[in-house]
């Protein structure tokens, strides 16, 4: 019985995954909400057929059906979309799910993934050279260099700020080197007061006091719906805000912890964060 109910699935899997005639060139999943933005940004939504779970921008992503959380894939979920192409940065997995899936004839692309306003530039040319984007490509990796050119040259009051990945229970956690908030941090001309730490790092109250950084930017999924002021009210964040005046601001994620072609926009928003802390 454990055989035939086995066969059984196997069966369903491969029935899904044959093409129906007429079938588009490309049935594109995306895995990963930096490589699903950039793939609209490119034009390509029309294409796309499924997304993972971190895909919640553009809107339209968000109506798409979900094949589950980019690092955790299962076969069936990917196959069940009758896709020609499963497209993920190089987090995307587990890599024996991505193996089981090229073995059903599903072409697997891994495109890197770094945390360098480059990476962004790379992972759009990469994108577009695979789906034969490469004018839409170019024209966004212009378009990005110019706000991001005129965003730079613009002078902003010396601030130091740090990036929380974790304020709750477990402690809290900063973004340091190599990270895209760091990399925010220095295209806005901003000091991270973590910098000096690598990755993504716990650290302890005395620490943050020690670092004084005069604003905190929170995720939107760290802040687990909690405001500004009840973030503020926290053990871990409590003193700092005493000392700081609760100078903090809840983010969007995938702008600063992904590679979005709507980086520039975290940048204005840090420069107008540290002009006003500069103005009061």
């Amino acid at each position: 019985m454990y055989r035939y109910t086995q066969l059984l699935c196997l069966a369903v899997v491969l029935l899904f995954v044959v093409r129906p005639a007429g079938a588009a060139p490309e049935r594109i999943v995306a895995a990963g909400g930096s490589v699903t933005e950039v793939l609209f940004a490119l034009g390509l939504g029309e294409q796309l057929v499924a997304v993972d779970t971190s895909s919640v921008y553009p809107q339209a992503a968000t109506r798409l059906p979900k094949i589950g959380y980019y690092r955790q894939l299962s076969p069936e979920g990917v196959l069940a979309q009758q896709p020609t192409v499963l497209v993920g940065h190089s987090q995307m997995g587990p890599a024996e799910v991505l193996a089981q899936i090229a073995a059903m004839g599903i072409e697997v692309v891994n495109v890197p993934h770094g945390y360098q306003t480059d990476s962004l530039y790379q992972l759009i040319t990469t994108l577009a050279q695979r789906f034969n984007r490469q004018q839409q490509g170019a024209s966004l990796v212009a378009e990005i260099r110019q706000q991001l050119s005129q965003l730079e040259g613009q002078h902003v009051t010396p601030v130091a700020m740090a990036f929380l990945v974790s304020v709750g229970e477990r402690g809290l956690m900063a973004a340091g080197s190599n990270t895209m908030p760091d990399a925010l941090f220095d295209s806005a001309g901003i000091t991270n007061a973590f910098g000096a730490v690598a990755g993504y790092q716990p650290v302890s109250v005395e620490a943050l006091m020690a670092g004084a950084p005069t604003h905190l930017l929170v995720p939107a999924h760290a802040a687990a719906g909690q405001s500004a002021a009840q973030l503020c009210q926290l053990p871990a964040l409590r003193f700092w805000a005493q000392q700081q005046g609760c100078q903090l601001s809840i983010v969007d994620p995938l702008i600063f912890m992904g590679l979005s072609p709507r980086l520039p926009q975290a940048v204005a928003q840090l420069q107008q964060l540290a002009k006003g802390k500069a103005d009061e």
